[in-house]
């Protein structure tokens, strides 16, 4: 005897009355057998209420349906993109919600295409890429010696875009910490990074930086890192230019610098535009930037 494990809960009226026919489906659980299942679809749709397995048969006899409808009743377009495929060697269809649920997951997902073809969907939304490259350098050193070290560069990539890299000198420790890098990519607040129309909004956003007010202003997408400028709102100096604040690691080095009687090197890279602003590079994810000012 068949497990249910979904049913389509059916109620049908006399049409000869006039009377409408139609139906409702639903995930209800593991479903033992079809008595079981019918009692739960009379309990759930009347006495009219009869119960459709899950098999492949009925999947064809139901399908798609009208597809997801707006309030006109037109059917609305696709609202995400999925691959079929790899990045590398696949293409683009749209992903859009069908009248009638499908496989075990029982969701409506389906892919349809340029041509309205329509197929049943519980694959990847996402395609997530994740490369490792080990590496070696030769550290110099006039006090140490010169030693040859040991780097690596971790690049993630969703749909195709780099959503973070970091760096890391154990491929076991960078493996632990992609989980918790993904989980942190996937809950990012701001935007969603694998999408480009979404990142591109971040270009303009006013955040703090060091408790300094800044402004992006633009991304770089094979770096996952943002360019910031100071906000106008900051005083220039006495030289006319807006700076950010020195870094507290930077107030350290000068703090030990001072308390041993020697030179302090101020940072000679700055970057400043035409009007005297102060701009700067850091990551998506530094722990420097506050996201959400007003």
């Amino acid at each position: 005897m068949p497990k249910y494990e979904t049913y389509y809960g059916i109620f049908e009226k006399d049409t000869d009355k006039g009377e409408e026919t139609g139906h409702l489906n639903g995930p209800f659980g593991l479903v033992p057998d079809e008595i079981e299942a019918g009692r739960v679809a009379k309990a759930m749709f009347g006495k009219l209420g009869v119960a459709r397995p899950t098999s492949p048969s009925n999947m064809e006899q139901w399908g798609y349906g009208k597809g997801d409808l707006d309030r006109e009743g037109n059917v609305k377009p696709p609202f995400e993109q999925v691959r079929i495929g790899t990045m590398e060697n696949g293409r683009w269809v749209g992903l859009t919600h069908g009248e009638h649920p499908h496989s075990r997951s029982n969701t409506n997902y389906y892919t349809i295409t340029k041509d309205g073809d329509t197929e049943r969907f519980s694959g990847h939304r996402l395609m997530h890429e994740i490369t490792f490259e080990d590496q070696n350098y030769l550290k110099e050193s006039y006090y140490s010696g010169d030693e040859v070290r040991k780097s690596g560069t971790c690049t993630i990539k969703i749909n195709g875009h780099v959503c973070e890299v970091f760096n890391y000198r154990d491929v076991t420790y960078a493996l632990q910490q992609v989980q918790a890098k993904l989980t942190r990519i996937h809950d990012f607040g701001a935007c969603q990074l694998w999408n480009p129309e979404d990142r591109q909004k971040l270009v303009g956003r006013k955040i703090y930086w060091y408790n300094t007010p800044a402004v992006i202003t633009s991304f770089m997408e094979d770096q996952a890192c943002v360019m910031l400028k100071i906000d106008e709102s900051v005083k220039p100096d006495a030289e006319g230019r807006r700076c950010f604040p020195e870094s507290p690691c930077q107030q350290n080095d000068k703090a030990e610098a001072l308390a041993q009687e020697r030179k302090y090197y101020e940072n000679e890279d700055r970057m400043f535009d035409e009007s005297g602003f102060e701009e700067i590079k850091d990551t998506i994810f530094s722990k420097n930037i506050w996201w959400w000012r007003g």
